[in-house]
């Protein structure tokens, strides 16, 4: 009798077994049902994977306080070129692969041209970059058509108003040395230089296509004579600004750029949007493309507030003294 009694608790514990093993793999096959029917965003950063970076996060947050929570009510998935414009194309190829309802992108305008090329169809929200309507991307700010829009720093004007503030800030610099990306195209380049001439300062620009190449540019630039650094705007130098204002000290160069934090981290000066805010509006075009609109139909933004910001002590440390006109004109000093 007791073994007739074991073998039917057995046989009970493996229906009630079977029932929950059931039960979890309809559940898991519930959530990942959920997980697919989620709207998908492909965010093709031109950065590496593991990095600072803040302005993906505030991208996210954004997004969540708009309704798209990550895992909830949209999907993510990312891929890193690493700073490596010629990992663009295919790393485009493979999102598109993804089917994603919206690609995100962002940095120059090579990299983002990259993209809008492999695809005419899957809607593009561009985080920020340069020039939309001379690289072709864009019809008109107002209503760019296609499948492209997002944030635009119009460098060419946000450039040309850093070199002035770069020169009432610096009244004796003559010779101007500004690091670049290889990602920039060589027309934004001479145009600056033309910007330049027109302020009495003479321009030398040394591209990096790595990191790596920093120090070995900045020596350069130094060697031919340069005054002052002008860091141009990019993904790859803006993770890189520490180790690009250390090594403007080293080599007593007063050095300028747009990049969030630049001052912070031992820059002269910095003036430009908040990068961390224009991605934190980015959002509002992925939520409207998500929710229906097309994105030939939304406008592209440009960044409306510029701030400038003086550290005093690294002025302090190279020798110099900032004009009062320029002090006044700062929102923030660091001391």
């Amino acid at each position: 009798m007791r073994a007739v009694e074991d073998a039917n608790k057995r046989q009970t514990l493996r229906c009630v077994s079977g029932v929950l093993i059931g039960v979890n793999i309809g559940t898991a096959d519930a959530a990942a049902q959920a997980r697919a029917k989620l709207p998908l965003i492909a965010i093709l950063d031109p950065g590496p994977a593991h990095s600072t970076n803040l302005l993906l996060p505030a991208l996210k947050q954004a997004l969540a306080a708009l309704g798209w929570a990550e895992g909830r009510t949209v999907a993510f998935e990312a891929r890193y070129a690493d700073h490596r414009p010629d990992l663009m194309p295919g790393l485009a190829r493979e999102v598109i692969g993804l089917k994603p309802d919206l690609i995100f992108t962002y940095g120059s305008i090579a990299m983002v041209r990259s993209v809008a090329q492999a695809t005419a169809t899957i809607p593009i929200v561009v985080g920020v970059t340069g020039e939309f309507l001379a690289s072709g991307l864009a019809r008109s700010l107002a209503r760019p058509g296609g499948n492209v829009t997002g944030m635009t720093l119009m460098l060419a004007e946000a450039d040309a108003k850093r070199l002035q503030v770069m020169r009432d800030a610096l009244p004796s610099t003559r010779r101007v040395g500004a690091l670049n990306e290889f990602a920039t195209t060589t027309a934004f380049d001479e145009a600056f230089a033309a910007t330049a001439r027109t302020l009495g300062l003479q321009l030398q620009i040394v591209r990096v296509a790595a990191p790596s190449e920093i120090s070995g540019a900045m020596a350069i630039l130094k060697k031919q004579g340069a005054d002052a650094l002008f860091m141009m705007d990019g993904p790859m130098l803006a993770q890189a600004a520490p180790e690009v204002t250390a090594l403007a000290l080293k080599f007593r160069l007063p050095s300028i750029a747009q990049s969030s934090g630049f001052a912070d981290a031992g820059g002269l000066l910095q003036f430009g949007p908040d990068m961390v805010e224009l991605f934190r509006s980015s959002a509002r075009h992925v939520d409207r493309i998500l929710r229906g609109a097309k994105p030939g139909d939304l406008p592209i933004e440009q960044p409306t507030k510029f701030e400038l910001v003086v550290n005093l002590n690294t002025a302090k440390a190279l020798g110099l003294k900032i004009p009062p006109s320029v002090l006044a004109r700062a929102d923030r000093i660091v001391e």
